[in-house]
């Protein structure tokens, strides 16, 4: 062997060399091997016999068959369930087309279910600080009313007329003593997030100061205003064959014409003129429909069709009239790109009518004709003769009214007639009397401050009794104006009754109107529902119910109020029903 140089280990030791014969294994290398700390491997595992072999690939055979059929299964599965997708659609589509429809939620016209909220502008807010309310403050104020449960306005006046009368000056100027037509129109705007927005047209009368008038009565020293003769009616005499009550003699001219029951300055248009209609739907209606309003109250409906003495209403020709203002209203609003074939409301009122009368005005294309019958209910009426009468007074004057008008607004109050609270013999009569109105079907018209109690002015100089300054609270000028002097006249009570005040009490009148207000707007029963008037109990009491349509009297989704109208027992009724 050859030599070979070893190095020295750690200790300076050269390891020597040994040969070995192959196979052989010498004690030496044995120590040294088993000296060795190094671990020896574990043997490997003898390689798989082949009978082992084989089983391992019969297993993997068994796995592929076995996933196969599940594979089939879920497709087959899948193909099943898609099967019966399909046919639940098409069963569905079936049922849809062949079975009887749902019948669809009902959604009344807000006419028919209408809280109108009646405003004497001029008497109601001052923005301007000049004494005198206006369409600006009315503007200001519309957030109460809207908390209030109040979705439609009526606003009078607000045309520019003769004192804030009926007398009509311009029929497309507003009132400037009001504001202007941009107050009007942001009015409107503000007016319809949350409400309907209704005005007062007088069609058949107008202002000796309109400028149809003063042409019409100039046609014979001016041509050109030829075409206005015919716009009023005019009559030729010595006065001794005319009613001076119907005719008052123009300028000394032996010529008369005629006008509103002895109201020389309310002039009559002559509706038979082709001319005058076309002027009324042109410069009326439709320019006020593009304006945004929604209803118009056509007063003094009587005079639009006259006998020739002017004594008597020719109804007849009257409800021709009012047909073609329905047709024309109708075909303007639906051809109008403004209105977008919006419903507008046409009312009225006849005084002195029956139930017939009155379901005529209806067919010829009104609305609803006003019940202006609970008006009368006051404690010195012939009716109701006496505090201890208005129970009887009002069942009597219900129960004639539920005949006919289902869907005719109720109204106790307007600025012609004197306040609720003044009529009957308390404020707890009167808050009966409103609650009372919420129960009766059609839509219902409230005066301002009437949902607070309010009263007539007493010895008022400065406007009528019932159109007091809206008392909002108890500041300087009741919270109505700034300035230092008011053209219209406060009562001395607003101190004690007035919205702020009410609104903080625990229980008030002004609490007891929104509850009734919203639950009105709200209750199925309330909305749909018929009213029943129940027998009149010891000439005091009396119950007034409402119930669904096809419900019996034994359902309990009825609202049934008992009204007792005693003096001493309203006072009482009124806090037992604030308390429920």
């Amino acid at each position: 062997m050859d030599s070979v140089n070893l190095m020295p280990g750690p200790e300076k030791r050269v390891p020597r060399l040994y040969e070995v014969e192959k196979g052989q294994k010498t004690e030496s290398y044995i120590s040294a091997i088993t000296g060795n700390s190094l671990l020896t491997k574990k043997k490997a595992p003898p390689l798989c016999k082949p009978d082992k072999v084989i089983k391992m690939f019969y297993i993997d055979e068994k796995f592929t068959v076995i996933y196969s059929f599940f594979v089939h299964f879920r497709w087959l599965l899948l193909i099943l369930l898609v099967i019966v997708l399909i046919a639940m659609i098409i069963a569905s589509i079936l049922i849809i087309l062949f079975s009887p429809s749902c019948n669809p939620v009902y959604k009344p016209f807000w006419w028919n279910n209408a809280i109108i909220y009646q405003i004497w502008t001029p008497s109601f807010q001052d923005s301007d600080g000049n004494g005198l309310g206006d369409l600006a403050g009315l503007r200001i104020r519309l957030g109460r009313l809207r908390k209030q449960g109040i979705n439609a306005v009526w606003v009078n006046p607000f045309l520019e007329s003769d004192n804030f009368t009926r007398a009509i000056r311009d029929y497309r100027t507003i009132d400037p003593k009001l504001g202007t037509m941009e107050d009007a129109e942001k009015l409107i705007a503000e007016a319809h997030k949350h409400m309907a927005f209704i005005i007062t047209l007088p069609i058949a009368i107008t202002s000796r100061s309109h400028s149809w008038f003063m042409r019409s009565s100039s046609r014979a020293s001016n041509p050109i205003n030829a075409n206005f003769s015919g716009f009023y009616h005019w009559r030729r005499g010595n006065g001794s064959s005319l009613d001076e009550a119907m005719y008052t003699e123009y300028n000394n001219t032996t010529i008369f014409y005629m006008h509103y029951a002895n109201k020389p300055n309310l002039p009559v248009l002559n509706w038979q003129n082709d001319s005058v209609r076309e002027h009324m739907f042109v410069s009326l209606f439709s320019y006020w429909i593009d304006k945004g309003i929604d209803a118009f109250y056509l007063s003094d409906i009587e005079y639009l069709a006259r006998t020739s003495s002017g004594m008597s209403s020719n109804w007849n020709n009257i409800q021709d009239i009012i047909r073609d203002i329905r047709n024309y209203v109708d075909t303007y609003s639906k051809e109008s790109a403004v209105t977008k074939n919006k419903k507008i409301v046409l009312f009225a009122d006849r005084k002195d009518a029956t139930e017939d009368d009155k379901r005529k005005l209806v067919n010829s294309g009104l609305n609803s004709v006003v019940n202006y019958e609970l008006g009368t209910i006051s404690d010195s009426s012939e009716i109701c003769g006496g505090t201890d009468q208005i129970g009887s007074c009002t069942h009597e004057i219900l129960s004639d009214i539920l005949i006919f008008h289902n869907e005719s607004p109720e109204i106790f109050g307007n600025s012609e007639l004197p306040r609720l609270a003044s009529r009957v013999h308390s404020r707890a009569q009167a808050e009966l009397l409103s609650m009372i109105q919420f129960l009766l079907p059609g839509a219902n018209s409230f005066y301002y401050g009437e949902e607070i109690g309010m009263r007539n002015l007493i010895n008022s100089t400065k406007c009528h009794a019932q159109q007091g300054v809206m008392q909002w609270d108890d500041a300087q000028n009741a919270g109505f104006s700034t300035a230092q002097q008011l053209k219209v006249n406060l009562h001395s009570d607003y101190k004690n009754i007035n919205y702020e005040r009410q609104l903080r009490e625990k229980y008030s009148q002004l609490k007891t109107f929104r509850a009734l207000a919203k639950l009105r707007s709200a209750d199925a029963t309330l909305i749909r529902g018929k009213t029943f008037i129940g027998k009149l109990v010891n000439e005091h009491a009396f119950t007034v119910s409402r119930f669904r349509y096809n419900d019996t009297a034994n359902d309990t989704d009825d609202v049934n109020c008992l009204k007792e109208f005693s003096f001493k027992f309203s006072a009482i009724t009124i806090y037992k029903l604030h308390l429920m």
